[in-house]
C-alpha cells in the first residue's frame, strides 16, 4: 500500500492522543511508540483516507491485501486491533455496508514531518534539486534489505560494485540506491551495455556529463581532470564485457577525483582500487506457507505484482499459492525469469505455466519494453553472459551443467577435464565462472558449487549443441559410482564428512540413475550405481525409494558378473528397514552365496548378519541362527566397532525371537557400548531404544518407557533419518500395557502410516487393541488382535513371543467377559479384516490421513 503521499492523507496526523507518521509507518500513543502490524497500519491509512464515507469491506480487503484472496475474518481481526488502540468509537460498523472512521484527524505541519526515514546522505532527496540524468527508479519489490545494504555501502565507500547473474535485478537495485544520494554535482547514469570497445568508455561517460574531450590528449586523463573537483555519483551499468577497461578507469578516477562516488553493476568483479562488492542473490522463495505469508517473500510478491499487471483478474489464493511458490522456486527467484513467467499467466494460467516449465526457454520469451535489449528474454540474458566467456570457459560451463543439486571441486575436475583441460586448469576456469556470476560457491572451508536451475538448463542446451551430452552424462554417472563405491567400502568407518556427502549428492545420484536406466543401454552402469548407493537411501530416510528402484531390476540379470551380482544383492538386503520382506531375505541369501564363491570373507560376514536379522524378524529362527553362527566367526574382535555393534544387534534380535529377553538386553547393551566406542551418537540412541524394547519384555515396563523415551528424544535431536518410528511404536505399546491415561489412537496414528510401507505396524495395532480392551470395546479389541495373529508367515514382520502373549491375553480377557462362541465369531471376523479396515478399527475414521 502507498505510504500516504496522496491527497486526503496527511504525512503526519493526530487522532486524540494517537499520532501517526505515514512516511515512517509509525504510531505513537501519548508519545510512546505502539506496536501495530503492517496490515493493521495499512487498514488505518485506508480508513483515514476514506473518512468522509462508509467503506465497503470488499474495498478495504482489496486495498489492504492487494492481489490476494483472504478470509473476511482477517479484516475483523485488524479492526479489533485498531479499536483497542484508538478506542471503541473510532471505527463504526455499518451493518451490511462496511466501516467508517469517526475520529477527527488533525494534520501536523512541523518541519520534521517531511523528513524521510534515516538521516544524512541516506535520506531520500527531493528530486527537483538534484542535477544529473538518473532515470526514474522502477518499483523495487522484495529488495528492501538489499537496498538498505547497498545504500549504506555507498555512504561508507567510494566504489561499490553490485555483482550477480544476468536478470537478477542489478540495474533496478542500482537505480534505487543511486536515487537515495544527493551529491552537489549530481547523479549520472551511464549505460555501457552497447559500448563494444574499451577505449570508448571515457567518451561515453564524458558525453553523459556534458564534458568536452579533445582528441589530442588521452581521453581518460581528460575525464579525470574534469572530474577532479566534483562531488557526484557515477553509476556505470552493465560493465562485465568491459571489466578490465572500467577497472583501470575507476582506479585513475580514485587517484584524481576523490569526491566522485562510483556505483557499478556487473556480472563479475572489477578488482580495482577501493572496490567494495555487494553480491546480489535471487529473491527469497518461501516453503509451503499460507497465502498472506507467501507475499512476504520477494519472489512471490514480484510474481503476483506482474501477473496482476497483465491480468487484473489475477489473485493469489489458496488454490494457486502452491503453484506460484513452485514456479518461483523452479525459476530460482530470478526477477527476470519471474517477470517473464508472470507475463504468460493470461495465456497459460498458473498451473499451465508450471506444467510447461520443462520447456523453460520456449515459455519465457518476450517481456516488457523497458528492459534492456540483451535481457529481453531469459535466453538472451544467458546468451549475453555465455558470449563473454572464453572457449575453455564455455567448455567447462556446459560440462558442469550435468550436475544436479551442486557439486564438489573433485567431481567437477573428474567430469569436466580431458586430455586438453587438465584438472588444475578446470579449477582455474571454475574460478572464472564464479567471478562471472555463472557459478555459485557456498561455504568457506569446503566450498560446494552450483548453477541456478535456469542457468543449468542453458548449460545443458549448450552441451547438447556441442555433441557431448552422452559422453558427459556417462562420465557424470561414473564419477558418482566411484564416489559411492568408496563410501560403500568404508561403510563401517564413515566420517561426518562421508555422511554429509550422502545428503549433498542425492540430487546427482537421482539424475545419474534416471539417465542410466532410461533406455536400458547403460544397464551395467545402472546396476553398479544401485549396488553402491544404499548409504544414500539409508542416511536420508529414503529406504522405500531405494528399494523401489532396485526391485525394478529384480531378480538380477543372469549376465551380471559374480561381483556385481553380490554387491547388488547385498545393497538391496541392507535396505530391509529393520523388518525385511521376502525379497530382502532372498537378496541376502544370494549375496552370501556369491561372496562365498568370491572368497570375500569380510562382505560375506555382512551378508550373513543380514540373513540372520531378516530371518529372525520373519520367524525363520533356525535359518537365522545358522547364519549368525557363521557370521560370528567372520566378524572378529578386531572388526570396526560399528560392525561389532551390528553383530550384537543381530544377537539381540534372535534372542527376542527365542523368547529370551534377558539375553537380548545384554546383547543390545553390548551394541550400545560399541557405538559409544565408535563415537556414533545415532547408533547409541538406536541401541538405547533396543534395550528399552527388550526390557519391556522382561516385565520392567517403567524402565522400558524411560529408555524408549530417551532414545526417541535423542533421535529427534539428531534429526535421525530412520529408527524413531520403530521405537515410538514400542513406547506406545509399553504405555498402553501399563494402562497410562493417554489417547493411544491419536499418538499412534502418525507412526502407523509412516511404518505401514515397511509392514512394521504390529506393535501399534496391539497397543490399539489393548487400549480398546481397557475402554471395554471387546469386539474391536478382539478383531484387531485376530488380524495381527493371522498375519501370513514370511511377511515383513511377525509377532514375537512377547507380542503373541499379549494377543492371547486379549483373547483370554474377552472370553472371561463374553460367551466363547461370541468371541470365536469376533476372531473369525478379525482374521478377514484388511489392513485398511484394521487402521479404522485402531484409529477411528482416519484412513484419509494415509
Amino acid at each position: 500500500m502507498d505510504n500516504g503521499l496522496r491527497p486526503g492523507l496527511p504525512c503526519r496526523f493526530v487522532c486524540g492522543s494517537v499520532e501517526v507518521d505515514t512516511r515512517q509507518r509509525r504510531v505513537l500513543v501519548s508519545g510512546v511508540p505502539a506496536r501495530l502490524g503492517g496490515r493493521a497500519f495499512d487498514l488505518l491509512l485506508a480508513l483515514v483516507e476514506r473518512r468522509d464515507r462508509v467503506v465497503p469491506k470488499r474495498e478495504l480487503m482489496d486495498t489492504v491485501w492487494p492481489r490476494l484472496v483472504v478470509e473476511e475474518g482477517n479484516l475483523l481481526v485488524h479492526v479489533v486491533a485498531l479499536r483497542k488502540l484508538l478506542g471503541a468509537q473510532a471505527i463504526t460498523t455499518i451493518p451490511g455496508r462496511g466501516y467508517r472512521f469517526m475520529l477527527p484527524v488533525d494534520e501536523v505541519l512541523a518541519a520534521a514531518a517531511t523528513a524521510a526515514p534515516g538521516a544524512g546522505a541516506l535520506a531520500a532527496p527531493s528530486r527537483h534539486a538534484i542535477r544529473g540524468n538518473l532515470p526514474a527508479a522502477p518499483a523495487l519489490i522484495g529488495r528492501d534489505a538489499e537496498l538498505d545494504a547497498v545504500a549504506a555501502m555507498l555512504e561508507a565507500h567510494a566504489v561499490v560494485t553490485i555483482v550477480g547473474a544476468g536478470g537478477i535485478g542489478k540495474t533496478r537495485l542500482a537505480l534505487a540506491a543511486a536515487a537515495r544520494r544527493a551529491p552537489r554535482d549530481g547523479r549520472w547514469w551511464i549505460e555501457l551495455a552497447a559500448v563494444t570497445a574499451g577505449e570508448q568508455v571515457a567518451s561515453v561517460i564524458a558525453a553523459a556529463l556534458g564534458v568536452a574531450l579533445s582528441s589530442e590528449r588521452n581521453r581518460e586523463n581528460q575525464l579525470c581532470d574534469a572530474l577532479a573537483a566534483r562531488h557526484l555519483l557515477l553509476a556505470l551499468d552493465g560493465c562485465e564485457h568491459l571489466a578490465d577497461e572500467v577497472a583501470a578507469l575507476v582506479t585513475r578516477l580514485r587517484e584524481s577525483a576523490p569526491d566522485v562516488r562510483i556505483l557499478v553493476t556487473s556480472q563479475e568483479l572489477l578488482k580495482c582500487r577501493d572496490e567494495q562488492v555487494f553480491r546480489l542473490n535471487p529473491l527469497a522463495v518461501p516453503g509451503d506457507v499460507r497465502v498472506e505469508d507467501a507475499m512476504r517473500f520477494g519472489a512471490v510478491a514480484l510474481f503476483v505484482e506482474r501477473a496482476y499487471a497483465v491480468d487484473p483478474r489475477f489473485r493469489l489464493a489458496e488454490e494457486n499459492v502452491g503453484a506460484v511458490i513452485e514456479l518461483c522456486r523452479k525459476l530460482d527467484g530470478i526477477p527476470l525469469a519471474i517477470e517473464l513467467a508472470a507475463a504468460r499467466v493470461p495465456l497459460l494460467g498458473v498451473h499451465g505455466l508450471r506444467s510447461r516449465l520443462d520447456k523453460i526457454f520456449s515459455v519465457l520469451t518476450g517481456g516488457t519494453r523497458m528492459k534492456l535489449r540483451r535481457h529481453q528474454t531469459l535466453r538472451a540474458a544467458l546468451e549475453w553472459s555465455h558470449g563473454l566467456l572464453s572457449a575453455d570457459e564455455q567448455t567447462v560451463f556446459r560440462r558442469i551443467g550435468v550436475f544436479a543439486g551442486g557439486f564438489t571441486l573433485e567431481l567437477a575436475q573428474d567430469v569436466a577435464s580431458d586430455e586438453r583441460l587438465d584438472p588444475w586448469l578446470v579449477l582455474e576456469l571454475l574460478g572464472h565462472l564464479i567471478d562471472k556470476s555463472l557459478v555459485i560457491a557456498d561455504g568457506m572451508a569446503e566450498p560446494r558449487y552450483s548453477l541456478l536451475e535456469t542457468t543449468r538448463a542453458y548449460a545443458l542446451e549448450q552441451l547438447a549443441a556441442s555433441g557431448e551430452s552422452a559422453a558427459l552424462l556417462r562420465r557424470h554417472a561414473a564419477a558418482l559410482r566411484d564416489t559411492m563405491r568408496a563410501l560403500d567400502r568404508r561403510c563401517w568407518n564413515l566420517t561426518p564428512g562421508d555422511r554429509r556427502v550422502t545428503a549433498e549428492e542425492l540430487g546427482n545420484l537421482r539424475a545419474a540413475l534416471d539417465w542410466a536406466g532410461a533406455d536400458g543401454a547403460e544397464w551395467e552402469l545402472h546396476h553398479e550405481l544401485l549396488a553402491t548407493c544404499w548409504l544414500f537411501w539409508l542416511h536420508n530416510g529414503l529406504v522405500g525409494e531405494g528399494t523401489r528402484r532396485m526391485l525394478e531390476l529384480w531378480p538380477p540379470r543372469s549376465d551380471l558378473s559374480p561381483r556385481l551380482e553380490a554387491d547388488f544383492c547385498l545393497a538391496l538386503a541392507r535396505l530391509n528397514g529393520g523388518c525385511g520382506r521376502d525379497h530382502h531375505l532372498e537378496a541376502a541369501r544370494r549375496a552370501a552365496a556369491r561372496l562365498r564363491e568370491l572368497h570375500d570373507d569380510e562382505r560375506l560376514g555382512d551378508a550373513l548378519l543380514l540373513c540372520a536379522t531378516i530371518g529372525a524378524s520373519s520367524h525363520r529362527v533356525a535359518e537365522a541362527e545358522r547364519a549368525l553362527d557363521e557370521a560370528q566367526i567372520l566378524v572378529s574382535a578386531s572388526a570396526a566397532p560399528r560392525r561389532r555393534a551390528a553383530l550384537a544387534a543381530t544377537q539381540g534380535e534372535i534372542a527376542i525371537q527365542r523368547g529370551n529377553p534377558e539375553q537380548a538386553v545384554a546383547a543390545f547393551r553390548r551394541q550400545r557400548e560399541f557405538y559409544v566406542q565408535a563415537g556414533a551418537a545415532l547408533g547409541e540412541y538406536l541401541a538405547l531404544g533396543n534395550i528399552g524394547g527388550a526390557l519391556l519384555q522382561t516385565g520392567d515396563t517403567t524402565a522400558a518407557i524411560e529408555l524408549l523415551q530417551r532414545s526417541i528424544d535423542g533421535l529427534e535431536r539428531l534429526g535421525a533419518p530412520y529408527g524413531r518410528e520403530h521405537r515410538l511404536s514400542r513406547l506406545i505399546l509399553a504405555r498402553a500395557l501399563r494402562g497410562d491415561d493417554i489417547d493411544v489412537p491419536a499418538i499412534a496414528r502418525v507412526a502407523y502410516y509412516e511404518l505401514r510401507p515397511l509392514g512394521a505396524t504390529f506393535a501399534l495395532l496391539i497397543a490399539a487393541a489393548l487400549h480398546r480392551l481397557r475402554l471395554g470395546e471387546f469386539e474391536c479389541a478382539v478383531r484387531l488382535a485376530a488380524h495381527v495373529s493371522g498375519a501370513p508367515a514370511g511377511g515383513a514382520e511377525q509377532p514375537c513371543p512377547f507380542d503373541a502373549g499379549l494377543l492371547q491375553r486379549i483373547f483370554d480377557v474377552a472370553r472371561a467377559r463374553h460367551p466363547a462362541p461370541t468371541v470365536e465369531r469376533w476372531i473369525r471376523a478379525g482374521e478377514l479384516v484388511t489392513p485398511a479396515e484394521a487402521a479404522d478399527l485402531a484409529f477411528g475414521a482416519h484412513r484419509a490421513a494415509a
